[in-house]
Parts: C-alpha cells; sequence; structure tokens
C-alpha cells in the first residue's frame, strides 16, 4: 500500500500584512501574485485565534498554550536556558518625534560583534546588583532575571515603526520594569560605541526592547510536524524542545522542501523583515519573491501530488490548507490580492 503524501505547513508572517497606511500607492509595478491569488480564493479559509506573529502561530500550531520566546529562541541559538527566566531583547533606535518617542529596529540597528561586546558588557556592569544579566547568543539577545517579573510585554514585530508609549509593559511591577528601561536608555545613548556608529553615518542603539519572557517549557517530546526548515530562532528552538528534526539552513523556495513521510513546517521570514524596518518597497520585492518560489513551487507540487496538502499561515489570524482538490474548484473565480491584504488602523 503506498503511503499517502504528507502535509506542508508554511508560516509567513505579514505576507498578507497589516501595511502601514497608503502602502498600495507605492505598489511595485508589474507585481501580480496570481499564484498566490489562486491558493487564497480556491483554498480553504479559517480563523485562527492566535494572532499573526510567528510565535502565536508556532504555538497554536504545536499545541501549546503560549510560547515563550526568550527562553525557547535561545535554546534554538544554541544557548541553555537552564531553569532561569529570560526574555528575548533587542537593541532599538528610538527617535524623538515631537513629545513621542518612535521605536525603530531590524538589521540596520544590528550592532557588529564587537559593538555587541562593548554594550553588553557596560549594562552588565550597571545592573549587576539588580541580578540582571544581557547575554548575546548567535547575534541575538537576550535579558536573564533573577525571578518572574509581573508585567506583560509587546513583541518587537508589533511595535516596529510605532510611538513607543502606546506599547510599554502592563501589570503591578509595570512602573518599575519601564524604569529599568529608561536607565536602560540612558546607559546606551552614553556610550562610545554610538558617537562611532554615528560617525559612519549609521543610527545610535539608545534603547532596548524585551518581550517573550517566560521559563523553558516542559513538555513531552512529540509533534505532528516531523521536520522544521527554518532559520528563525524560536523556530529551531521548538524543533529541539519538541525533538523534530531540523533542516538548516532555511529552504529558499518550496520545491528545495524534500517530504520525511509526515508533516514539515517551513517559516519564511522576509515579508517581517522588511515590515519590521519600514522598507515597503522591500515587502514588495519579497511578495514578488514568494510568488515565484513558493506560491508557484505549491500550485505545482499539489497539482503532481508531491504534497497532499500545503497550510498557509500568512498572520492576522486567518489561516488557509489547499489541496490538488481545491484547486480545480475553477467556479471560484480568483480575487485580486488587494482583497486579501489588510492595512494598519491608524
Amino acid at each position: 500500500m503506498v503511503a499517502a503524501a504528507p502535509e506542508l505547513h508554511i508560516i509567513a508572517p505579514t505576507l498578507l500584512g497589516p501595511l502601514p497606511r497608503g502602502a498600495f500607492q507605492t505598489q511595485v509595478e508589474g507585481v501580480r501574485p496570481s499564484a498566490l491569488e489562486t491558493l487564497l480564493t480556491r483554498g480553504r479559509l479559517s480563523r485562527c485565534r492566535q494572532s499573526g506573529e510567528l510565535s502565536a502561530v508556532l504555538a497554536g500550531l504545536l499545541g501549546l498554550e503560549s510560547l515563550p520566546v526568550g527562553p525557547v529562541a535561545l535554546l534554538g541559538m544554541g544557548g541553555d536556558p537552564g531553569e532561569s527566566y529570560w526574555f528575548r531583547a533587542a537593541p532599538i533606535h528610538l527617535y524623538p518625534d515631537r513629545d513621542r518617542l518612535l521605536l525603530l529596529a531590524g538589521a540596520q540597528l544590528q550592532p557588529r560583534e564587537d559593538e555587541a561586546r562593548i554594550l553588553i558588557d557596560e549594562f552588565n556592569a550597571l545592573f549587576q546588583e539588580d541580578d540582571l544579566e544581557l547575554v548575546a547568543q548567535g547575534g541575538a539577545w537576550f535579558l536573564r532575571t533573577p525571578h518572574e517579573p509581573a508585567i506583560q510585554t509587546q513583541p518587537l514585530e508589533r511595535v516596529c515603526g510605532r510611538y513607543m508609549d502606546e506599547y510599554l509593559p502592563v501589570g503591578p511591577q509595570a512602573r518599575t520594569w519601564i524604569a529599568f528601561l529608561n536607565e536602560a536608555q540612558m546607559l546606551l545613548h552614553s556610550s562610545a560605541v554610538n558617537r562611532r556608529r554615528e560617525a559612519r553615518g549609521e543610527l545610535p542603539i539608545n534603547g532596548l526592547w524585551l518581550w517573550g519572557g517566560g521559563y523553558l517549557p516542559r513538555c513531552k517530546k512529540y509533534s505532528l510536524i516531523e521536520a522544521v526548515y527554518a532559520d528563525a530562532a524560536e523556530a529551531c528552538g521548538v524543533a529541539k524542545l519538541l525533538g523534530i528534526k531540523a533542516l538548516l539552513p532555511a529552504a529558499k523556495r518550496l520545491a528545495q522542501i524534500k517530504t520525511t513521510g509526515g508533516p514539515t513546517l517551513a517559516v519564511w521570514l522576509r515579508s517581517q523583515a522588511a515590515l519590521v524596518q519600514g522598507d515597503i518597497d522591500q515587502w514588495w520585492q519579497a511578495l514578488a519573491a514568494f510568488e515565484e518560489s513558493w506560491a508557484a513551487d505549491a500550485l505545482v507540487a499539489l497539482r503532481t501530488g508531491a504534497w497532499r496538502a500545503v497550510h498557509l499561515y500568512p498572520g492576522s489570524g486567518q489561516s488557509w490548507r489547499i489541496t490538488a482538490a481545491d484547486l480545480r474548484r475553477f467556479w471560484r473565480r480568483r480575487r485580486a490580492f488587494t482583497h486579501w491584504v489588510t492595512e494598519e488602523q491608524m
């Protein structure tokens, strides 16, 4: 008896937005994702309780209530979270806009290795008495705390390009942690590292953002997913946590993914990386790349039976399941891509 073809799950956060208002006015000429339009129109749409962030989609897909990004990402980057409480941390640039601070992040804020070492040493020297430790692992930053703080934080992807005051920590200990962030901001602002960055025409690192705090989850090493193609730290951490085979580097196109006999997960972050940096042109380029290397490949793979079904998780609480039979629903006329994309309500 021939085994049925496996199913492929693709997480592509912000593939369908939300985009900054007016983004469609800068649409790249000639970009018409017809293959993606076919998948969205003929596939079966479902609503998810999870938000669009990668960590939320991963948690829902793998049967976890929530995903503490800090320790899971640290594990995925090759670190050892142990029994400590960890936040994910990121160097940011705070840009004064009238009486508010606009938060910028992304690749342009990634410090050089020597810069990161200096900034982290300065931070740890200042906060040593508070038993706070900032560490770098695989190019990412993490903050260890001596106990679980009574605060709720917002993911970096949700805050980038927005005013920071709307997303500050909330909870019983929020005032203490906001004061801590302000102190860290003053420390980073005064560092000689930033004077050298500005001399090179680079944005100074004058702030720190924290999110995804938690302890490493204890759960059974079992998952419906048998292989993961991803560079994302939290996805690699989930693979290690649940005993899933992680295949690196992440596939650049769907056709490169080999079937393992069971369901496979692929994470594609190019759209999200563009929006984190506030680069709409780059987002359109990412869309064109997804059309050519993923959506078009998915149509071929489904029609040839390489995959029994393709699941697409583009964020915003939506998911699609597409099969070869779905593609034959010719009576469902293809809708324009702009029908599916959302803009921010600001």
